[in-house]
């Protein structure tokens, strides 16, 4: 959601944004209207909420890892924030169990935001790490990383789209869950390092599934 264009130039912000320091509400608010799809969920579901007299909870996570059970979880620079996927289902159940039990005094709505992370990865250091595992597997003839340009990415990947390249791939994203560690007692148990494992075994996975 806070995530900028430092490759452009548009917008370049290399500030850790806090849930409790900030006031998320108007930071997000500030932003045009197509900076993201997130942006503008968010901003509905917060208004609508306002309207109807529902209290209404944001739930804002990074770079999600880690092997999921359900359905539809089993898929898989500049620096990202990360969360293993058991830490943020956590953190979804202090809340539901605060505002059940707490709803009255719980802040909601505007000041109802809630970051999830857990530490950060630059894209650069998540590539030479795959780069690592190649090789030690025998994939890669070497560790290298090679630098390409943001269109190359774009028509690979995004249908051309270089903005939506540069936003999920070219972006710093740097933000601080003090909200869920301070209000709702929330302790991530997954640390950076079980990220370095993650990429091993995603890396396995893929080319166990191509064959290789």
């Amino acid at each position: 959601m806070v995530a900028d264009w430092p490759i452009t130039g548009s917008r370049v912000d290399t500030s850790i944004h806090s849930d409790i320091d900030e006031d998320v509400y108007t930071l997000e608010r500030s932003y045009d209207e197509p900076w993201s799809g997130v942006r503008d969920v968010n901003q509905i579901v917060v208004a609508f909420g306002e309207e109807v007299g529902v209290r209404t909870y944001i739930v804002i996570p990074p770079l999600i890892y880690g092997e999921g059970i359900g359905f539809f979880t089993k898929g898989f620079g500049q620096v990202q924030v990360i969360i293993h996927i058991n830490d943020l289902c956590t953190l979804y159940h202090l809340l539901v169990t605060a505002i059940i039990n707490t709803s009255s005094t719980l802040k909601c709505g505007k000041e109802g935001y809630y970051y999830a992370e857990s530490g950060s990865r630059s894209w650069k250091s998540i590539a030479e790490q795959i780069g690592v595992v190649g090789h030690n597997l025998g994939v890669f003839e070497n560790t290298d990383v090679k630098t390409v340009e943001m269109k190359e990415v774009a028509d690979a990947f995004y249908k051309g789209d270089e903005r939506l390249a540069e936003s999920v791939l070219g972006s710093n994203s740097r933000i601080k869950g003090d909200r869920a560690r301070r209000i709702l007692g929330w302790k991530p148990e997954f640390s950076e390092g079980g990220f370095e494992g993650e990429v091993e075994r995603v890396v396995r996975e893929l080319l166990e599934k191509e064959g290789i």
